[in-house]
Order: C-alpha cells, then structure tokens, then sequence
C-alpha cells in the first residue's frame, strides 16, 4: 500500500510529521504502539495520501542531502596534508596539495548543487558553514603553498657562504625567517589534518600587499614582511637568476 510506504519512509524526519501534523489539522503520535494501521484509517490518512506521499518523497531527497554533508564530514576527518621532512631536523614541507584541492573542488561543486534544490532550506545554515570553511582551507593551503616557495628560494640562497659575507643583515633576517618557517611547519607536521592545520586560529598577511586577511591559521606578519624584503627590495638578490628543482617540480623565481 503506497500509503503505508510513505509513512514508513526512514528518511521522514520530525520536521516532516510535524509538517504532516499541521497540514492534516490533526494530533497523532508517529512513535506510539497505538499508531496501528487501525489508528491510520481513524484519523483518515487515506483522504491526504497525496500530501503524504510529496512530504514523504522531499523527506527522501533531503535525506540525500544529509548524507552527502554526513559524508562530506568524514571525508574532512580523514584529509591530511603531505608533509615530508626536508634537510634540517625540526624542518618539513609540504610535497603535494593536490588532494587536497581535488577535494576542496569535489566538495564546492557538491555544495553548489545542493544550493541549487528547493530541497536544502533544512541545511541552509550548514551548507552556508561548509562553504565558508573550505573557501579558509583553500586560501590557507594556498597561501602555504606560496610561502613555501619564497621560502625555499631563499634558503638556497643563503646557503652560499659568499651571499652571507655580502649580505650580513639579510643573512640575519632570513635566520629569523627559518626559526619562524620551522615552528610552522613543524606544526603541520605533527598535526596533518588538512581542516585542523587550517582552523587553528589567527590571520595571514598577505606577503605581497601586506594587507591583513582574516584567514584561520596563524603565520606571523613578521615573516611574510621579511620574505617580502628580502625578495624584492635587495639588489644583489633582485639580480640573482635561479631555478629551484624540487621533487621533479621546477619552481621559477
């Protein structure tokens, strides 16, 4: 009986009797003994079966809905950045995000189908926090990522005895930068769950502006203005042409 099957749905949420409730005008408690196939045809069930069955087949399609954010969860639960050692002890990089940025794409298209149903005004508010939690993760791992290149740049340059004699100062500055550079990648390191790495609180600066964003991971305005400085008001570096060749990857400066 298509009636009984609707009611039956496992996806019907309280939302949806308490819907059924008031459309029907009537009083009834889905989950007692007596709600018996007896105590349906009383209450005339049967006179709003085409409502039943529209409330019952939104129920469903929401249902899909909560499972995609419920799978969307775990999958969030289980991401982790790629970190590996690198030289130094203490010291690590990222080797690859694409993961990560396949996941965030999967994840953005899912979401903007969602919004796209008339089915999603229940998860209006999570769908609404997802959003803005990858649109964190990727500008956090983006920036990472830019970081790390500036970075890299830079600690083979001044690995150079002669660049150090030349330039004292920078050499002095880029040492602070390495502290700093340690700490945070250390931090992924031990941490390497992509979502918890971007949460933990505090900003990014942008290093090319400098204009303060409001980003959920912390990397101190300090190093982003030392990398800044060092990348492009020296001369003598500002003439250096080079070429850093990392894991099969060349990275141009």
């Amino acid at each position: 009986m298509p009636l009984i099957m609707d009611l039956r749905n496992p996806a019907m949420r309280p939302r949806h009797w308490a819907q059924l409730k008031t459309e029907m005008n009537k009083q009834f408690d889905e989950n007692s003994k007596e709600f018996t196939l007896e105590r349906i045809v009383q209450l005339g069930f049967e006179q709003y079966a085409d409502l039943v069955h529209e409330i019952s087949g939104a129920a469903s399609k929401e249902l899909a809905i909560e499972h995609t954010l419920d799978n969307m969860e775990r999958s969030w639960q289980n991401n982790e950045l790629d970190m590996i050692p690198f030289k130094e002890k203490n010291t690590y990089k990222i080797r690859s995000a694409e993961d990560v940025f396949q996941a965030l794409e999967d994840n953005q298209v899912q979401l903007s189908t969602m919004k796209a149903s008339r089915f999603v005004k229940p998860f209006e508010l999570l769908v609404d926090r997802w959003e803005r939690l990858l649109s964190h993760i990727m500008e956090t791992v983006e920036q990472l990522l830019h970081v790390q290149r500036q970075y890299l740049y830079l600690e083979t340059i001044f690995l150079g005895e002669d660049i150090r004699k030349q330039l004292p100062k920078e050499s002095s500055a880029f040492d602070t930068i390495n502290q700093d550079w340690q700490s945070i990648t250390a931090f992924l390191y031990e941490t390497r769950n992509t979502r918890a790495c971007a949460t933990k609180p505090g900003e990014l600066i942008n290093c090319e502006t400098t204009k303060r964003e409001k980003l959920p991971f912390t990397i101190h305005s300090e190093l982003f203005w030392s990398l800044s400085e060092l990348l492009n008001t020296n001369d003598v570096l500002s003439q250096v042409q080079y070429e850093v060749v990392y894991s099969g990857i060349v990275l141009s400066f």
